[in-house]
């Protein structure tokens, strides 16, 4: 009878010690709870928590920003910890970079040391990190705590977390333009463009590896380059998704951007072999093949079949196929390289 009030409010509850590793908290005071607590006494022990007008003020304004709904029946440490679970769900779902990045403002990482990561850890104290850690790092318990208050200052801390992604997309295409000495709008991509289109035909054409490949083959495949063309570069280079950058990545990727670029101004072809005549006129139904073969350049003029019989199918499926699984350990050097022999030994018969 003295505590009604107090198990209305969800202000007691219950630690049963089920081994010595494992800990469970009874919020909800059952018909048998007590019952069990007097049987075992040595199990249990009460937990009280006074949560104050303060406490209800950081409660209700988290549960506004974060969409949490209660109910009328709701006592107040299950509104504790159905807020503590949605802002553990958001911060999990936030991309990889906005969790370690240092690029946050000082609140912000206070928001994120003393309440967005410990509430998004596997099994979170919820009470110890809403009700007491939040007002020892974050809010002051010697004044009066205003809901309002609260959610001034924390949701420009949470829209700053869900722009980092953005903001390190721009980083990313700024260094682009630091690189090609892009002038243009900013994410145009004109400066990478206009250095491709610049280069010799040779250099356009050439089969390089490694970094300076990624770079040429996205520039031969987009003849426009915009912002998402230049993300792909930058995820390709760092072999990472972007969403998942550490802060260093940004400056090893400019790094790597560079000298790709560098090698590529500098590289000279080892063969300067004439290309065939562009310009010979073939029916709108053939197709041209040439190759260079032992310093000579070859050509072959055929027709487009729409169909194929029924073996050459099984052939192009075969071909496609093992290219496909094999080709996924080779660089685009090797695979163009055993492409030509394959297509000079049974094509051109060399």
């Amino acid at each position: 009878t003295v505590a009604h009030r107090e198990l209305m409010l969800g202000n007691i509850s219950f630690e049963l010690q089920r081994s010595a590793n494992q800990v469970e908290i009874i919020t909800f005071i059952e018909s048998d709870t007590l019952e069990k607590v007097f049987t075992s006494p040595e199990k249990y022990k009460l937990i009280y928590v006074n949560v104050s007008s303060n406490q209800n003020a950081l409660i209700n304004a988290m549960a506004k920003l974060f969409a949490v709904d209660f109910i009328p029946a709701d006592p107040s440490l299950e509104r504790v910890k159905k807020v503590g679970s949605a802002i553990g769900t958001w911060w999990r779902a936030l991309p990889k970079h906005a969790q370690i990045t240092s690029q946050v403002s000082d609140a912000a990482d206070v928001l994120r040391e003393y309440i967005f990561r410990p509430l998004a850890e596997l099994e979170p104290n919820t009470q110890q990190v809403l009700l007491k850690d939040a007002f020892q790092h974050v809010f002051d318990t010697d004044k009066k705590v205003k809901q309002k208050d609260v959610e001034e200052l924390v949701l420009p801390i949470k829209e700053e977390f869900e722009n980092l992604l953005e903001k390190l997309n721009k980083r990313i295409v700024d260094e682009c333009g630091i690189v090609f000495d892009q002038v243009s709008e900013p994410g145009s991509g004109q400066g990478l463009s206009a250095w491709f289109s610049g280069l010799s035909e040779e250099k356009q054409n050439y089969t390089y590896n490694g970094e300076p490949a990624i770079l040429v083959n996205v520039c031969r495949d987009n003849p426009e380059i915009n912002e998402d063309i230049l993300l792909e570069i930058a995820e390709s280079l760092a072999g990472l998704d972007v969403a998942s950058w550490g802060d260093e990545l940004v400056v090893k990727f400019g790094a790597k951007l560079d000298s790709a670029k560098k090698f590529v101004d500098t590289f000279v072809p080892e063969t300067h072999l004439p290309m065939p005549n562009p310009n010979h006129s073939i029916g709108s139904g053939q197709g041209r093949l040439s190759l260079s073969l032992k310093g000579q350049n070859k050509e072959r003029i055929f027709d487009l079949l729409d169909d194929l019989s029924a073996n050459g199918q099984v052939l192009e499926n075969m071909l496609n196929s093992t290219i496909d699984q094999l080709g996924k350990g080779l660089d685009e050097k090797e695979k163009v390289a055993i492409l030509h022999r394959v297509v000079g030994k049974h094509v051109f018969g060399a």
